[in-house]
Parts: C-alpha cells; sequence; structure tokens
C-alpha cells in the first residue's frame, strides 16, 4: 500500500500553495473592477483614483556546478496598492504601498523580486519599510513610491520616492544610475522608486533640461529603521534632452555615488526602418588610487509589420575584466551598478505574438571575453482583460567555477556563476 504523508505543512509550503489559490480568488471573479475605487469633486478639478496589483512568482534555480549553492524553489508575493491624486492640471500624487512575503532572503529580496541588475538599497531609507518577519519567510510592508509632482510650466518639480529611469538602451543600461533592470528582466512595468528631486525645465517641444538631486544613506532598506542620510552614496545631476533631425539626443554629467561622470545618449530611426539607441558615460575621478572607466551601450532593433521584435545590443562595459585571469580581481573590487564581469558583452532579442492572447520572446547574452552565453525564453498568456500568466526559462552555457584550494577560487566564465531557472507567474491587476 502507498503510504500517505500526512505532516503539517511548514510555512514555505503553505505560502507555495496560497499564492496561486489568493490569485485564482483574485481573476474568478466576474467583475475585477469591483475592487477599483475613484471619486472626483463636482468641477472635475479634483480626482483620486485606487487600484492595484497581484503577483505571485514561483522560481526554482538549479546551478551548473556543484560547488555552487544548491538548488531551490522559492516562492514570493506581490500585493501593490496604488494611489493617484490630482488637483487640476497642476498637481500630481502618487503613493504605492507594496506588501511583500517571499521565501526568498530578505537581503537579496528585492533583487530577486523585481529582477534587477542592482536593487537601488542604497537611494531608498530604511524609514519607508517595516520588517514583519525575516526567518524561513521575509515579510515587510514598503512605500515602493511616495511622491508630489508640481506642474507649473515651463517648470515641472517631482519630490519624494519615484521611479528615475535616465535609460535609451534596453539591454545594456549603463546610465540607469538608480535601480537598473537586468538585461534579462522581462517584466518592467513597476521600476522601483528612489529617494529624489526631479526638476524638469522646458525649452521647447522636443527639448527640456532636467536636475536630479538623489539621497544615498549609509544602510538602505536594511533590518535597523534608522538609516542617515550617506553624502557619499547621494548623487547630483543634470541633464540636457533636445532633437537632432529623427533623433533624441542628450548630454548628462554630475556626480554619481561621489563619482565624476559625463556621458549622453541618443535615440532614433534610420532609413525609417532601423531603430538606434545609444548610452554611455565616463567615470572620472582625481584620486589616483581610482580608475577612469568608460561604458558604452549601443543598440539597433526593428519591429515588423507581422508583430516580430528584433534588436541586438554591444556593451563596452570598462569596469569589467579584459581577461579571464582578471575576474577575481574586479569581483573583489566590485561592478558597480551593472553587474557583469566581462568587458565585452553583446545581447540579443527577440518577441512575436502568437496568438492574440500569447506572446512569446527570448533573450541571449553573450560574453565575448570567455565566450559564455546566457539563453532566456518567456511567454504571456493573457487570461482576463485584467490578469495574465508568465512563464519563463533561462539557462547558462560556460564552465562553472571551481576551487582547487580554500584560497584558490577560479571562476573561468563569467555566466558559468548562473543557475538554471525555471519560473512561474501570475498576475492580476485591479
Amino acid at each position: 500500500m502507498e503510504r500517505v504523508d500526512r505532516r503539517p505543512l511548514n510555512r514555505r509550503q503553505r505560502l507555495g500553495i496560497l499564492g496561486p489559490l489568493a490569485l485564482i480568488g483574485a481573476v474568478g471573479a466576474p467583475a475585477p473592477a469591483w475592487a477599483f475605487a475613484g471619486w472626483a469633486s463636482s468641477d472635475g478639478e479634483a480626482t483620486l483614483e485606487l487600484r492595484g496589483n497581484f503577483r505571485w512568482n514561483e522560481i526554482g534555480t538549479a546551478p551548473l556546478d556543484p560547488d555552487l549553492p544548491d538548488a531551490a524553489l522559492e516562492h514570493t508575493t506581490f500585493v501593490r496598492l496604488v494611489g493617484e491624486a490630482f488637483v487640476g492640471s497642476w498637481l500630481f500624487t502618487e503613493v504605492h504601498a507594496l506588501q511583500v512575503v517571499s521565501t526568498v532572503p530578505e537581503q537579496p529580496l528585492n533583487a530577486a523580486a523585481f529582477n534587477l541588475a542592482r536593487p537601488g538599497e542604497r537611494n531608498r531609507t530604511a524609514a519607508l519599510r517595516w520588517t514583519q518577519a525575516r526567518d524561513d519567510v521575509s515579510a515587510f510592508l514598503e512605500l515602493d513610491r511616495a511622491a508630489v509632482r508640481l506642474t507649473l510650466p515651463p517648470f515641472d518639480l517631482t519630490v519624494g520616492r519615484q521611479p528615475i529611469n535616465l535609460a535609451t538602451a534596453t539591454l545594456f543600461t549603463p546610465n540607469d544610475f538608480f535601480a537598473p533592470f537586468a538585461a534579462q528582466a522581462f517584466f518592467r512595468v513597476y521600476k522601483p522608486g528612489v529617494d529624489a528631486l526631479h526638476l524638469n525645465v522646458e525649452l521647447g517641444p522636443f527639448s527640456y533640461l532636467a536636475a536630479y538631486a538623489v539621497l544615498g544613506y549609509e544602510r538602505g532598506s536594511e533590518l535597523e529603521p534608522e538609516d542617515p542620510v550617506d553624502l557619499a552614496q547621494s548623487s547630483l545631476l543634470g541633464r540636457a534632452v533636445t532633437s537632432v533631425g529623427s533623433f533624441e539626443v542628450s548630454l548628462l554629467g554630475g556626480v554619481v555615488a561621489d563619482r565624476l561622470v559625463v556621458g549622453g545618449g541618443l535615440q532614433g530611426e534610420v532609413f525609417e526602418w532601423l531603430g538606434v539607441r545609444a548610452e554611455g558615460h565616463a567615470k572620472l575621478d582625481e584620486d589616483p588610487g581610482e580608475t577612469r572607466e568608460l561604458l558604452l551601450s549601443v543598440g539597433v532593433e526593428h519591429r515588423f509589420d507581422s508583430s516580430l521584435f528584433l534588436l541586438a545590443e554591444y556593451y563596452f562595459n570598462g569596469a569589467g575584466a579584459a581577461r579571464v585571469g582578471e575576474y577575481l580581481s574586479t569581483l573583489q573590487r566590485g561592478l558597480g551598478d551593472l553587474p557583469y564581469l566581462g568587458q565585452h558583452q553583446v545581447g540579443a532579442g527577440a518577441s512575436y505574438e502568437l496568438t492574440p492572447l500569447l506572446t512569446g520572446s527570448l533573450r541571449v547574452l553573450a560574453n565575448l571575453v570567455d565566450g559564455s552565453m546566457l539563453l532566456a525564453g518567456y511567454a504571456e498568456y493573457s487570461l482576463l482583460d485584467d490578469a495574465e500568466l508568465a512563464v519563463s526559462l533561462s539557462a547558462p552555457l560556460g564552465e562553472g567555477p571551481s576551487t582547487p584550494g580554500p584560497l584558490a577560487p577560479s571562476v573561468p566564465t563569467e555566466y558559468g556563476l548562473y543557475p538554471f531557472a525555471a519560473s512561474l507567474e501570475l498576475r492580476a491587476y485591479f
């Protein structure tokens, strides 16, 4: 007779079951719009809207090499409540309250949850996070965005926790200094906010000046509620954007976490069918102990009438290693905002609408220094108007690390450090 295990579920197992059940309840309702709430003044000048997003994610990982961490199956549930208020055309307020419950350890939780290259914790004070659990299950409530925007043309000022996006490229985004997405990230609806002041001054229909002041903190969103401002981790940037022919061109400069940066970007179209994107910057420093670094990404893309979309990018990573033997010293020095080891990287992507309800995407990342690769696939299916199911797979191609001695680890390839990964995600919007 087959033996049935009737032991009670542990907390991790209960989390894995409750996540999909909760979503089934949310998307199974005949009218998910019932959860939407709104208000408008009698003259229509003031409005308030409440909406939200529910995500349940299960990800399984298995290392390429036995010296890496063991295989794992982790569950994460996100509930995001969004409040937006307008007063005429001159005042806008946005607040995102995000509740996260996960079996992923708390320290790397944000990067795992948002699929970020760097979570931007140094630019988010811990005062807006309330930790509820930190053992085998991590749980916290956080204000992911909390900002007020004042528009008095030609001035536009936003103060508070807000997303800052300076990228023009798609895969490798060296100019996106604050919580950039990883190149293999497919879901990019919500970019995490950072504590900042953002001022735009409109100069014309296609030209403007922008200034960004972003606070840095000693700890970021860690366990301790006290989190003093750290000027060495704070940033002050200026950016000028204008139109030249069919291209948008930008220049930027300032201080990012105590480093002087100068750079720019462009995006546009040539021959009326080929999209071109480029961005980059140089990191300068008078300290003889610091090295000057150039980071540059250049890409092309095209969308066909059939819905097929293709893109390719090359990334020169001046902060990375030019040879495999330099990987360990590069890791010890730190990888900066984009965590890529090799100095020369390429990426390619494709997406296609297989049916009106199903879209598939592929991405390939390759390190030209050691020849390793990361293959990623993604499929998104629309269940209802306000719900979707997403499946993603990623596989590394490259030799994994080895440890010939306790003090002499070897890293032969970059993407050999990555695990095999499979993810299932259910989302609902209300």
